[in-house]
């Protein structure tokens, strides 16, 4: 990879930096946080296979992706069109929806953080935080600000959880750990996380983020695949580093027999770690978890919406912050987001398998990639992530009618 991230002019390596860092960011939500610390408290060192389960079919399905969008040089609904007319406007519009959604529940996570971190009313927190999400989009050059804002934060979201794990490290059961990584006590208990899991990590927006980052900074065509493959994986592996930190804090409480209580099981793990600090450490990382979420969300619309019309990508900035402030006018409509989390939940779930057998299928189609040759062993890689990700897709839906 360094050979190659050599080769990239200044403004590329800013670019593919910002890939990386736009896909982790925009995987790391509140609700990210907050569903890993409450199913590790469920399934206890089990979760460590659901760790470990999703990291391969993120990787699988992350590496076909951005492999195949950088050496096409074409965003995944333009890749879909020409496989199956129509299909990729299809996608574009889930995928906006999606991300809405995604916007939606960030922007409650956001209120939360604002009320942990300085006591303020939920709602005035989450205006207070669309209006500093806003301002990375209402100048011309907004969208390129997100190459140098979200490595920033996104080390600092590491930061505080790796600070928090060490205040735990003695206390964590790694041998346990070591064992349920492989044999879970309850395989069955695992399909629904691991199902939540992909459809949070990698569902719908979030690998298209940075995948498309790669296009608006030119880093297309053959020659990037390995420094392309390196980064997608890069970030598939920091998002997990952040699940892991999370996990071991969590575990390593319950191991110290502290009492964690289910419906606020993060916010008792900081308050146990930092004492009256814990409210603004954790207020803190929800913010900025949100922020950047939005923002990628909003980024990943954005390379969408563009593509509809001439007048909205000519003032797609405006479109965009449009896009957020609708975001926010509907949650303060929405009381109970229960229902609003499990949609999108299921929508990005039943988007995985879609893209990536279009990927996959766009692998083997010159008037797509040209001449180049995707790798058998990628490709593979790409079939066993389409096969686990098609059964998760099957128990979101799942979930879904359950709920109606």
């Amino acid at each position: 990879m360094f050979k190659e991230f050599n080769l990239l002019d200044s403004k590329q390596k800013r670019k593919l930096i910002g890939a990386i860092f736009i896909m982790m960011t925009a995987s790391i939500t509140p609700a990210f946080l907050i569903t890993t610390a409450d199913l590790t408290n469920e399934l206890k060192t089990t979760f460590a296979f659901v760790i470990l389960v999703t990291l391969i079919i993120e990787l699988g399905f992350q590496m076909n992706l951005w492999r195949v969008v950088s050496v096409s040089g074409k965003p995944i609904h333009y890749l879909i069109n020409t496989i199956v007319p129509r299909l990729g406007q299809v996608i574009s519009f889930l995928v906006i929806l999606g991300g809405l959604a995604f916007n939606i529940i960030a922007i409650i996570g956001m209120g939360v953080g604002f009320n942990l971190a300085f006591g303020l009313d939920v709602k005035l927190g989450a205006t207070i935080g669309v209006l500093l999400a806003i301002l990375i989009f209402i100048f011309k050059a907004g969208r390129d600000n997100l190459d140098l804002i979200a490595p920033i934060l996104g080390v600092v979201i590491i930061f505080i959880t790796a600070f928090t794990y060490f205040f735990v490290f003695n206390k964590v059961p790694y041998d346990e750990i070591f064992v349920r990584t492989i044999m879970p006590a309850d395989l069955g208990s695992t399909i629904v996380p691991i199902a939540m899991v992909l459809a949070g990590t990698i569902g719908g927006y979030i690998s298209l983020s940075g995948a498309h980052r790669l296009i608006d900074g030119k880093i297309t065509g053959a020659k990037y695949r390995h420094v392309v493959t390196s980064a997608s994986n890069l970030s598939v592996i920091l998002t997990s580093l952040v699940r892991v930190f999370i996990f071991l804090i969590v575990i390593g409480l319950i191991a110290s027999n502290t009492i964690l209580f289910t419906d606020s099981v993060l916010e008792n793990s900081f308050m146990e770690i930092y004492g009256s600090f814990g409210n603004l450490a954790l207020g803190i990382l929800y913010i900025i978890a949100a922020i950047t979420s939005i923002s990628a969300t909003t980024y990943t619309a954005g390379t969408m919406i563009k593509s509809y019309n001439i007048a909205l990508k000519k003032h797609l900035n405006i479109v965009l912050v449009m896009y957020i402030l609708t975001a926010w006018l509907i949650n303060l409509i929405v009381a109970e987001p229960t229902i609003l989390v499990l949609f999108s939940f299921a929508l990005n779930g039943i988007l995985i398998p879609v893209i990536l057998g279009g990927i996959l299928h766009a692998t083997r189609r010159k008037d797509i990639v040209g001449n180049y040759k995707h790798p058998l062993w990628m490709s593979a890689f790409g079939v066993v992530a389409l096969i686990f990700t098609f059964i998760s897709a099957f128990y979101m839906i799942y979930e879904l009618r359950v709920l109606f």
